[in-house]
């Protein structure tokens, strides 16, 4: 009977990817088990030692939904998306409610032990707990849930999450409020006068900093004109990853417990020692911790600084997908210029896995965005753009070598042109390419000829592979 009357999960969990299931059902199950609990001391009063023991397996039994639901506050913790508004000041008030549940029942009690004044019955307080711990489970599990299927997978740019903050002397009071209602509770068995003396003033500084907010608004700052020299230098190998250390090492300094790794990509001797005026650092930090991308000039180098949260970057270089030929080197070679408890293993662990993957589903991606273009183009043809035409037959050059790489299972590790090494590639192959980049000189009716025919032959060579794109029905 207890199966049949979850029955009902079964399309709701069938629906959700593998890793989904478990945070879901967890969710779901918390308002079901704090109601059926709460149902089943109404109809038999758990009292002694048997009502304990079940009042202890039903609070046990909660876990995996409190987890799961704390775990769902943190995915829209800071964002600022107005579709998740709604959602996280929801949460904020069942929070709200919680704690003022539970913040009546430690200073009824406090007082009642510390200097037996009594300011509200019993029955009272543990009817008011009961309620607003229910309401609780009721609006978190419920929340949970729709954040769950709705918001983790997505990535943090969508829900517009803050960018990371160092700590300010607001959250230091905030924490220590946090700590003090924290050690109220843990006193108030031992010390009920000291937890008097502290939860009110710790209680009452948490409503103030949730009242006022995070703060004032920042004043716009008006803009002065700038005198500054602007000089390029074409600077060699060995400097740059001078330059690059200088860097890491401030990044290092002012984020010391959250860089897990610094490292210049796609940075080989062999093919990097001709002078350049840029240099490329990606930082590894924990996650949870959003930093905003840095570009800026120094001596005379363009730096780059692209910020990666551990979980971000490790996903990327495990995913086989139609850009994985163009991306994927930047996580096979590196010279490394900051690594703790060797985290590179992580790294080269992931990127190894898309060499044991199977590509069909990355080939028939690039497939269709080849076809994509190819439309596009001849949109462009019918509309008489010239200029858009061309710009479309470079692009559609460059899904056309993507899908050959795939085909091939290589990848660009120098440039460009090693697409034209693959040992399955069409006919004239460079020449097409050549004449689609613009490298060689060209008529639009040649161009659109070019493209028909490279078009044709590619799809020739993921059909052998068992690729099929069209459909004979409409398909959701």
């Amino acid at each position: 009977m207890l199966i049949a009357g979850f029955s009902w999960l079964a399309p709701v969990l069938g629906s959700l990817t593998r890793p989904l299931v478990l945070p879901v059902a967890a969710s779901l199950s918390l308002p079901i088990i704090a109601i059926g609990g709460f149902v089943l001391n109404e109809i038999i009063p758990l009292t002694g030692t048997i009502g304990n023991v079940i009042v202890f397996f039903w609070v046990l039994a909660m876990f995996p939904g409190f987890y799961e639901l704390m775990m769902g506050f943190t995915i829209i913790w800071g964002a600022r998306s107005p579709s998740v508004a709604l959602v996280k000041n929801i949460m904020k008030i069942g929070f709200g409610i919680f704690g003022a549940g539970f913040g009546v029942m430690i200073l009824v009690t406090a007082l009642d032990r510390g200097f037996s004044i009594l300011i509200l019955p019993f029955d009272v307080v543990n009817r008011l707990s009961e309620t607003t711990f229910l309401t609780f489970a009721v609006i978190g599990g419920i929340c949970s849930y729709y954040i769950w299927t709705r918001w983790s997978s997505v990535n943090q740019e969508t829900l517009d999450v803050k960018f990371w903050r160092k700590i300010t002397r607001r959250d230091l009071v905030y924490a220590s409020a946090l700590a003090g209602l924290m050690a109220s509770f843990i006193l108030l068995v031992f010390l009920p006068a000291a937890t008097v003396a502290i939860f009110i003033p710790a209680s009452a500084t948490l409503v103030l900093l949730t009242l006022i907010g995070n703060g004032a608004k920042p004043v716009p700052v008006e803009a002065k004109p700038v005198t500054e020299k602007f000089e390029w230098q074409d600077v060699g190998r060995d400097e740059r990853l001078s330059i690059a250390r200088e860097v890491s090492d401030r990044i290092v300094r002012d984020y010391p417990r959250r860089v897990h790794a610094v490292y210049v990509p796609k940075d080989d001797p062999a093919i990097a020692d001709t002078p350049k005026r840029n240099v490329r650092l990606s930082v590894v930090v924990r996650d949870g911790m959003r930093l905003q991308d840095r570009s800026y000039l120094y001596k005379g180098l363009f730096v780059q600084i692209y910020y990666w949260q551990e979980i971000g970057i490790l996903g990327h270089a495990r995913t086989l997908d139609k850009y994985w030929p163009w991306y994927t080197d930047h996580y096979r070679r590196r010279t490394v210029l900051f690594e703790k408890k060797s985290w590179f293993k992580k790294l080269d662990k992931a990127a190894e896995e898309t060499d044991r993957a199977d590509p069909t589903d990355a080939i028939r991606e690039a497939t269709l965005a080849m076809l994509e273009e190819l439309a596009d183009l001849h949109n462009d043809r019918l509309r008489l753009a010239e200029t858009e035409v061309l710009v479309r037959c470079g692009q559609f050059a460059w899904e056309a070598m993507a899908l050959v790489f795939l085909l091939n299972k290589r990848y660009m590790k120098n440039n460009w042109k090693d697409v034209f090494e693959c040992e399955t590639q069409p006919k004239d192959f460079r020449r097409l390419c050549d004449k689609m980049m613009g490298l060689t000189s060209s008529t639009i009716p040649e161009l659109l000829q070019a493209a028909e025919d490279l078009c044709q032959q590619c799809l020739a060579l993921a059909q052998a592979r068992g690729i099929s794109v069209t459909s004979t029905v409409p398909q959701a």
